[in-house]
């Protein structure tokens, strides 16, 4: 078990709670979940983290600073969609669009439906669920419904198989909150006290006041990962948006893959990460528009909340109703929950994408050793 990609902590801890007693070693990297949102794969992506594990470098690295102020997110949005579309062109796959009727997930449907051609918008399957339309119900049946091909996931499933996996492409808005913000911010913002955010880190006294649950051994690990962060971490802002934006990206990029890639082979599953999934908010333009546009973000919040997005949308469908009053929620498809990691037995991936089953007894011996927890 080297070179691990996926590792969710919180689901080892369900199958063994004495990795969280005090009395275990290395207890504090199981007790790190009592943090709100916290990613249950932990994973740095600017220096390798001193786990008893050994991780494998980030799946999505982080880019090169782009010195460029004038980075506007819909020219970022539109560009990376015209290079998407020219890719389906090219291969003839069928893009699958995993719709939410959230705001991350809506805001690339738009860019799809701005950018994409007759051809391509033929070949668009968007898929939804009954909650999607409850989300977002006007872009439903103005914009989808009767207009482009639509599949209910939870009726339907997609399923990706050794038949299909290489003909098709599935999008959705995985990383939008991590490029925008963070569940902290948000729930700062909610409780009134947006002048918090714009303090200077370095002179909270509890951080457990900006996120909650936090131990020092979390914020030890973030003022560590801030010392090569690309840009200045000045404001409390900055500190919360980089804690979501460098430590779990890898987590939310992964997560649905056990459900597309559970039938496949590890060659098979290599090939489908790398061009059978495609998210805009992972790319590397949008990665640096969301390094560059630091502070506008931070000023928009005073607007409301991931207002940049929001605008892109409403410049589409001019819904003043969900502009206005659509707030951020979780979203996801019940194919999705049904299989996930740990519930599943599998427990990790590594680089070359061979999973590990605590059904295995090997498996299970390894981990031990890795964990300490047998000799």
């Amino acid at each position: 078990m080297n070179n691990l990609i996926y590792l969710p902590l919180a689901w080892l801890r369900r199958y063994d709670p004495y990795l969280q007693s005090q009395e275990y070693q290395h207890n504090h990297w199981f007790n790190m979940h009592s943090v709100t949102l916290w990613p249950e794969h932990l994973s740095s992506r600017v220096h390798k983290l001193n786990t008893p594990w050994d991780l494998a470098p980030s799946v999505c690295p982080m880019p090169k600073l782009l010195h460029n102020s004038e980075l506007r997110f819909d020219v970022v949005m539109d560009s990376i969609t015209h290079r998407f579309c020219d890719y389906i062109q090219r291969t003839g796959k069928t893009p699958y669009m995993s719709w939410s009727g959230g705001i991350d997930s809506t805001s690339i449907l738009v860019s799809l439906l701005k950018v994409g051609n007759s051809d391509f918008l033929k070949k668009l399957v968007v898929l939804y669920n009954d909650r999607s339309i409850k989300e977002n119900s006007f872009f439903y049946h103005r914009f989808l419904d009767g207009k482009v091909s639509t599949l209910n996931f939870d009726q339907s499933p997609l399923h990706v198989t050794a038949d299909n996996y290489d003909q098709i492409v599935i999008l959705d808005g995985e990383v939008g909150n991590q490029v925008m913000g963070s569940p902290h911010i948000n729930s700062l913002v909610r409780q009134g006290r947006r002048d918090i955010l714009d303090s200077d880190w370095t002179t909270i006294q509890d951080y457990s006041e900006i996120i909650y649950g936090s131990t020092d051994f979390h914020i030890q690990m973030i003022k560590e990962s801030v010392e090569s962060a690309p840009v200045e971490i000045l404001t409390v802002f900055d500190f919360l948006w980089w804690l979501n934006f460098n430590f779990k990206v890898d987590d939310v990029l992964l997560r649905k893959m056990l459900t597309h890639v559970y039938d496949l082979t590890p060659d098979q599953s290599r090939e489908f990460w790398e061009s059978g999934i495609f998210r805009h908010y992972a790319q590397p333009e949008m990665q640096q528009w969301s390094l560059v546009s630091k502070n506008q973000r931070h000023q928009s919040i005073e607007i409301m909340l991931k207002y940049i997005p929001k605008k892109y949308i409403y410049d589409f469908d001019h819904n003043d109703i969900w502009y206005a009053h659509k707030t951020e929620q979780a979203s996801m498809a019940s194919t999705y929950e049904k299989c996930t990691f740990g519930d599943s037995g599998i427990i990790a991936l590594d680089s070359d994408w061979n999973k590990y089953s605590l059904t295995d007894q090997e498996t299970r011996r390894k981990l031990g050793r890795i964990l300490q927890r047998i000799s």
